[in-house]
Order: C-alpha cells, then structure tokens, then sequence
C-alpha cells in the first residue's frame, strides 16, 4: 500500500457524481428548514429550561471570559457551546430562544448536510428519506431544543463527513481537508466524545477507499490528526475539573447509570415512533400527491432523477455511524463507568444516512419502491413536526410551582425538595419571595453512596458561579424543627425521604397526586 498527499480522484469520481441540487429541490429544502425552524423556535420559547440547561446558563453568563473558562470545569464540557450561548443571550430574544438557538441551528444544518450526502449518491428522494429519518428520531427535539452541546457535535460529525466526501471526489479539495480539520476541531471544542463522532466514519470510509486505491490518501490523515491536536487544549483541564466526580461514579456500588446491554434499546429512538394513524394520513397524503399533484405539473421531476450507484466508502462511513451506540458503551464501560443516552445520539445521524444509502440500491431491483419511499418521507418530516410542535408546552422542566400538590403547601412553611433536578428549576422560575421558602438539604460525603448523586454533584461544583444556595442537611435539621417535604416520586433522587425516615423525624403526608406527595415533617 501506497501512501500519497496528491488529489487523485477516485475512479468513479467526477464522472458519476450527482448533478447538483435542481432548483426544485432547493425550494423543498428551504420550505422544510423555514417550517421546521418556526416550530422550533415556538418550541423553545414555550418550553422551560431544566436542570442540565441551567447549568449551560450559570456558565454561559459568568461576567467576564476568564470566569466562564474557570467554571466549565464545574460543567464538564468544552467551550465551544458555552461561548456561542454567552453570544445569542446578548441578542434581543426571550432567554430561552438564545441559550438553545446554538442547538436549533446546528441541528437544521445537520440536516441539510444528511441530505448533501446522501444527494451526492443517488436522487433526491432517497435524501429526503435519510434527511426525514433523522428529524422524525425521538432524539431530535432533545436534541435541538436542549441548550447542551449533543446538536453541535452531531453538525460537525456531518460537516466532516461531507468535507470528507469532497476531499476524496476532488470537489473543491483544499478547501474540504480544511473542513475535516476544523469539524474535528469544533467537534471536539463541543463534546469530549467529538474525537471519537468524527473519527470513526473517516476512518471507516477512508480505510475502504484506501483498500479500493491501493492506496492511502495521507493528506486526508493529517487533516484528522490537525484537528484532534485541540484535545491538548479541551481534555486535560476538563479531566481535572471532573476528577472528583469520575472517581465518585467508580466508587459508588449502586450508581444507577452504568453501561449495559439493555442500553442498545435506544437503536429505537433513531428511527421515527410507529404510529398507525400517522402512517395512514401519510398513505392518503402521498396518493394525493402522486394522483393530483405530481401528476399535473413538473414538480415530480425532483424526485424521479435517475440514480447512481451508491459509493462502498460513504456507506462505510455512514454504517460506522450506526456503530456508535455499542462504541460508546464500550468506551464508557473501559472510562469513565457512567453511559448516558445522549452519548450514543450520533446513532441516529447513522441509521438516516444507511437508509437513504440502501433503499437507493434496493430501488435498483425494486423499482416500484419510490412509492414507499414517499409514503415514509411523507411520514417522517410529519412525525418530526408534530414532535417538535409537541414537545414545547411543558411544566415537567420548569420545576414544581404551578403543580397542584405544591400549591397546597401551606404558606410561609419552608419547602425542602427532594429532588435537585426539581429543585434548581423550580428555584429559577419561582418570585424572590418564593424562593426563600425553597431548600435543597445537601451532604455530599453522604449523596455520593446513592444511585444518582450527579445533580447534587453539579450543584455544589457550580455554587460559586450562581447556582442556587444549598442547605448543609444537619445545619438546617438543627434549625427547623418543623418543615414541609415536596417529594416528586423518583426515588433513586430522593435520598433525603428515607435519610429523615432513618433517623427518626415524622413525615406525615398532607396531600398527594400520583407519584407526587407532599409531607409535613416534624422533629422526632
């Protein structure tokens, strides 16, 4: 095998590339960004920010740079979203819209970039299979409405692979080496995974192309190798920020976030939810528009292109990205010991490239299939906008106050929440005078031999930059005698029911609603 920095070509390089994208596509495109964006941004003025978001905003909103630099350590992430957050919130929008537009953003060019690189295979109805695929999965709004760093990290993943697919097609080649250097960089410069997001599909596709060449493409290589150098600026402060914690995550018998094989169920959410009567509203829909629309104008034409055969090394990249869900379990189950779902969300950009890739090449047997196709299209941007639409109104993340059970406390009695996830939004959202009745009983030598001891974690780390006041739990046991207990019904986040239980003070419901149950409680 050969090494070489020259822009050779593939084979079937310029001579099978995909014309570009018609006009008629392009009015598609922006017809669905216009329409997604406006549910989005509705979404996200509707709809409160929670525990993890607020973290993003103590950050984000530290008075100077230096400051905000010292407190992402007590966040754990780099800085990329921190920096672009602290930028939107100084716009004229709703707090909100501006800490979450990053994501918004990043998760529409996600798309457009989905639908590039499928496009440069094959027609266009296959990439609006990939590119709706991946808008209806039911990691998209927490994705795009969340104002934490999971959409960059899926942007710059698809950037890169783009840049890539340039890079090897000699499209404009400088410039896409660029590209992959600064995705790397920005991937990284967003999540401390963005190493292992951007890497695996180069690897996976340039490694076959490598194979079909003879050859290795080196400059491709040192493209990649630029761009992981940021690690040397994210990871070593990061890691000692977060040394505490890892080591509390290990040390803990009973952590309840652990990576396991029962986590690979989340291959579920990278595909649109089943609905029977979502996909009979898209079969009546997609016969109207075979039968009425297409068939009386040119329309059609955008989604009836002949097409190309599918290139072995974008269909290796896209399927490493199926991969990353085990990957990541694989990597925290050897590192850190603690898997959370969102890890694995670039799974999703996966499954929606490998499905535009490969009913493309089953279209080549099974001509009829377009029909199909459009009636999953029609599905897909239908389930994703009625996702979004849907997951705006929410009084689940902006705390307790409004909920009947909290209401029913009598006044001036001070309030412990139980759970600090609860706790911190509930604080944010509530008047200056609600919120002197509000505590959170904190003792963290104590918390960190429960199951979920991570939000407290993050409290106590950020209590210098504007997170709200914790009550040390035997300071205030020896200052109130009597005191009422919100309780929300999550258990493993609320150890302070069983700790007051254990030694001996009396909790003596007042009222309840589901799992919700409000207590009185009173000295032993």
């Amino acid at each position: 095998m050969k090494f070489s920095c020259k822009p050779e070509l593939d084979h079937n390089s310029t001579s099978d590339m995909m014309p570009l994208v018609r006009w008629q596509e392009k009015v598609f495109l922006a017809a669905i960004v216009f329409l997604l964006l406006l549910i989005e941004l509705r979404a996200a003025a509707l709809r409160p920010l929670w525990f993890d978001e607020l973290s993003t905003l103590t950050v984000s909103s530290v008075p100077t740079i230096r400051g905000m630099l010292r407190a992402m350590s007590a966040d754990g992430n780099p800085p990329l979203y921190f920096l672009l957050a602290r930028f939107c919130l100084h716009l004229p929008m709703p707090v909100e819209i501006a800490l979450r537009l990053p994501s918004i953003a990043a998760s529409d060019i996600t798309a457009l970039m989905i639908f590039l690189f499928v496009r440069r295979n094959t027609g266009s109805i296959f990439a609006f299979l990939a590119m709706s695929v991946f808008l209806g999965s039911p990691f998209m709004p927490f994705a795009a409405l969340e104002a934490r760093s999971y959409a960059l990290l899926l942007c710059f993943t698809s950037v890169a692979i783009c840049c890539w697919q340039s890079a090897a097609q000699g499209m404009s080649r400088r410039l896409a080496l660029a590209g992959i250097t600064a995705s790397m960089a920005g991937a990284i410069f967003s999540h401390h995974y963005g190493v292992i997001y951007v890497t695996l599909p180069l690897l996976a596709g340039e490694g076959v192309r490598a194979w079909q060449r003879h050859r290795i493409d080196f400059a491709v290589f040192t493209s990649m190798l630029a761009g992981a150098a940021t690690l040397i600026i994210t990871f070593p402060p990061m890691l000692h920020g977060q040394a505490g914690l890892l080591k509390a995550v290990k040390l803990c018998p009973v952590f309840w976030s652990r990576p396991g094989i029962m986590s690979l169920l989340l291959y579920l959410d990278t595909v649109p939810i089943p609905s029977l009567i979502s996909f009979l509203a898209a079969v009546l829909l997609c016969v109207f528009l075979r039968y009425v629309v297409f068939a009386r104008n040119r329309i059609s034409g955008a989604l009836t292109q002949p097409v190309s055969r599918v290139r072995i090394q974008d269909l290796a990249a896209a399927s490493a990205l199926v991969l990353v869900l085990p990957i990541m379990l694989l990597v925290t189950k050897l590192g850190t010991g603690y898997f959370w779902g969102r890890y694995a969300i670039g799974s999703s950009l996966g499954v929606a490239l490998v499905s535009g890739l490969l009913f493309s090449r089953l279209n080549a047997r099974s001509p009829g299939i377009n029909a199909f196709v459009l009636t999953v299209i029609i599905y897909s941007f239908s389930t994703a906008l009625f996702g979004f639409w849907r997951f705006g109104p929410s009084d689940e993340t902006s705390g307790v106050q409004s909920h009947p059970v909290f209401l029913s406390a009598p006044a001036r009695e001070p309030i412990v929440i139980a759970d600090a996830v609860i706790f911190w939004p509930t604080w944010w959202y509530s008047d200056p005078g609600a919120r002197a009745r509000l505590h959170y009983l904190s003792d963290l030598s104590y918390a960190v031999k429960q199951p979920d001891f991570i939000p407290e974690y993050a409290l106590t780390l950020e209590q210098p930059y504007g997170a709200p006041k914790l009550d040390n739990y035997m300071e205030f046991l020896g200052s109130h005698h009597q005191f009422l207990l919100y309780c929300s019904g999550i258990p493993r986040l609320e150890w302070v029911k069983t700790r007051l239980s254990n030694d001996g003070w009396h909790l003596i419901p007042m009222s309840s609603s589901g799992k919700e149950v409000l207590y009185q409680v009173d000295r032993p």
